[in-house]
């Protein structure tokens, strides 16, 4: 699966609303969205992709970006989130009967921890967490 679907995936996970509610918001034909996802249209028009990313509230370059989801932050540490996420990381590989090397566990407990430092909350987004490590793996 492409970048791009993944990341159109979680969006569409995160806000809690279809595929077809997508293609409806976005204007788009329908399965156009369907088809990005299952990796019948590999290379979507940059229309599509506007029109997805006015419709998730998600800049542009998110979408095409190769780049790492979360850059890293120069907020102050936080040991507590960092033991939340990695706790969180763990819980995960666990239920999944994932074993990741150690640089891959870091690289999903850093991505994890800087996201939460992102959000309102302050703490570990399970369902971020899921879908950043499950993509790898399924």
């Amino acid at each position: 699966m492409s970048k791009v679907a993944q990341l159109i995936r979680f969006k569409i996970k995160e806000k809690g609303i279809s595929t077809h509610a997508l293609e409806k918001l976005a204007g788009l034909k329908p399965s156009s969205i369907h088809n990005i996802l299952q990796g019948k249209s590999k290379n979507p028009t940059l229309h599509t992709l506007q029109a997805i990313s006015l419709a998730l509230e998600c800049p542009l370059d998110e979408l095409v970006d190769q780049k790492p989801l979360v850059k890293a932050s120069s907020q102050p540490w936080h040991a507590a989130l960092f033991t939340q996420a990695t706790e969180l990381a763990n819980t995960i590989f666990t239920e999944k009967k994932l074993t990741p090397t150690k640089k891959q566990a870091m690289n999903y407990i850093e991505e994890i921890y800087n996201y939460a430092l992102l959000s309102k909350t302050m703490k570990a987004d399970k369902t971020f967490a899921e879908w950043l490590i499950t993509k790898q793996w399924f």
